[in-house]
C-alpha cells in the first residue's frame, strides 16, 4: 500500500508562509527566521508563482547581492514543483531528491488550492516509521 501525502504527511504540512514578490531578501530572511521555516511561497497570478528558500537567499548573498535591494521576486525559484495531497509519499520524496529541493507546496486535489508546504524531513519521517517502527522524537 502506498502512503499518500494526505494519509501520512498531510498533518506535517505547515501552513504555507507567503511573502510578497517585492519584499527584500533581508525582510524575507527575517520572516523565515521568525516563522522557523526554510522556505516561503511567493503568490501571484497563480496560487504559487514562486518559492524562495534559505538556499536562494544564500546564493544571492554569495554572489554579492544587496539584501536590502534584491527582492523575493528576483531571487525566487520560478519553476515550482508541487505535491498533491493524493500523491504517494515515496514519489514525492524521489521527486524532491531528483530536483535537489527540500520544500514543496502542497496543493489540495479537490480544491486546487495551496494548503501548505512540506519538507523532505516531513515526508521521510512517516516512511521511516512505517518501515522501521518507532515513534517520532518530537
Amino acid at each position: 500500500m502506498d502512503l499518500t501525502v494526505r494519509e501520512k504527511a498531510y498533518d506535517a504540512a505547515q501552513p504555507a508562509v507567503t511573502v510578497a514578490s517585492d519584499m527584500t531578501l533581508r525582510a524575507v530572511a527575517r520572516e523565515l527566521w521568525a516563522r522557523n521555516v526554510g522556505a516561503a511561497v511567493v503568490p501571484g497570478a497563480t496560487a504559487v508563482t514562486g518559492i524562495i528558500s534559505e538556499r536562494d537567499i544564500a546564493v544571492q548573498l554569495a554572489v554579492g547581492a544587496n539584501p536590502d535591494v534584491v527582492t523575493a521576486g528576483q531571487a525566487m525559484s520560478r519553476n515550482v514543483i508541487s505535491a498533491q495531497s493524493a500523491d504517494p509519499v515515496i514519489d514525492v520524496v524521489f521527486m524532491m531528491l531528483d530536483a535537489g529541493i527540500r520544500h514543496v507546496p502542497v496543493i489540495d486535489d479537490d480544491l486546487d488550492e495551496l494548503v501548505g508546504i512540506i519538507s523532505l524531513r516531513d515526508l521521510l519521517q512517516p516512511l521511516l516509521i512505517d518501515h522501521f517502527g518507532g515513534t517520532p522524537a518530537r
